[in-house]
């Protein structure tokens, strides 16, 4: 559509460019973690954090491939929705992966093959800057959000 008048044009430009700038700052920003290592063993403090709740049974590990971490990784924006749950502080969710380093670690529990996701740093305490996911790679789906206590 062409818009033979100025003033109409300036309007439709001005709308455009608000609808293309509300596209840009709506992009999710925050769903890529400072950093994040694939271990491929499960060190203790990962399975036995102090006050949060730990993860599933762990009955053995495997190791994710490349693919597994970039589709769990498309689905971040899922892990931002999820609730806490269990011990401690109840109902927080994570905002932003920007700050965190990330820790994935697959799991088999209950013989599905699943991949735990923890922060690195302050296994004790923290709040809700220490947590732990699970991750199903079978649904693509988050689950057992538990956030750390704060001392």
């Amino acid at each position: 559509m062409i818009f033979a008048h100025p003033v109409l044009r300036f309007l439709a430009m001005l709308m455009f460019g608000v609808s293309l700038f509300g596209c840009v700052t709506s992009s999710p920003v925050d769903l890529h973690p400072r950093s994040s290592v694939v271990l491929d063993a499960v060190p203790q403090y990962v399975l036995k954090p102090c006050s949060r709740s730990s993860p599933p049974s762990v009955e053995s590990v495997w190791l994710p491939t490349t693919d597994d971490i970039t589709r769990m990784e498309a689905n971040f924006h899922k892990l931002l929705r999820l609730k806490s749950t269990g011990c401690c502080l109840q109902g927080m969710r994570i905002r932003s992966l920007q700050e965190y380093d990330l820790l994935y670690v697959g799991i088999v529990s209950q013989g599905r093959h699943l991949i735990y996701v923890a922060t690195a740093g302050d296994w004790c305490d923290g709040g809700i800057g220490s947590w732990g996911v699970v991750y199903n790679p079978e649904n693509g789906q988050f689950s057992e959000l538990h956030v750390n206590g704060v001392a």
